[in-house]
């Protein structure tokens, strides 16, 4: 039983163990279960049911980790504003326009006005709403393009 108190009593050491990387912490956390569920023999906690599942989030880990970005997913985009005033036809649409230039430095936000711009503007040429066909390539049903990348 006094085993089981002290590894228990090691494991919540807040100050080690928040210093510690986190690979590092969950090999820990294993091993000190492991110690106390061969050792110190029952204790009423499910020693077993903690190593199972620092191995199974170990492993999720490693298969869920995202890949890489390559170099063109990562490379911010530069919005043509001026070309976006320009098939912004009301003032509802260049205040739309507006906040997204104002979120310029936070993409997620950014992306959310864009795409609420993007549904408001009409093509110049036939009055028909556009689809986005590409990033940065807007695309009528008759076909006229417009793109608002620079």
């Amino acid at each position: 039983m006094e085993v089981a108190l002290i590894a228990t009593d090691l494991r919540e050491d807040s100050r080690r163990y928040s210093e510690m990387t986190p690979r590092f912490a969950t090999g820990n956390d294993s091993l000190l279960e492991g110690f106390a569920m061969f050792v110190a023999g029952p204790t009423g906690i499910a020693n077993a049911a903690h190593v199972g599942g620092a191995i199974a989030g170990s492993i999720a880990g490693v298969i869920l980790k995202p890949g890489k970005r390559t170099a063109e997913q990562g490379a911010p985009r530069r919005l043509d504003y001026d070309a976006l005033l320009r098939l912004a036809p009301d003032e509802k649409s260049r205040g739309l326009v507006a906040r997204v230039k104002e979120n310029a430095d936070h993409a997620d936000v950014q992306r959310a006005w864009l795409d609420r711009l993007l549904v408001s503007l009409r093509c110049p040429q036939c009055g028909m709403g556009y689809g986005e066909v590409k990033p940065g390539t807007l695309e009528c049903e008759h076909g006229h393009r417009e793109t608002y990348l620079g």
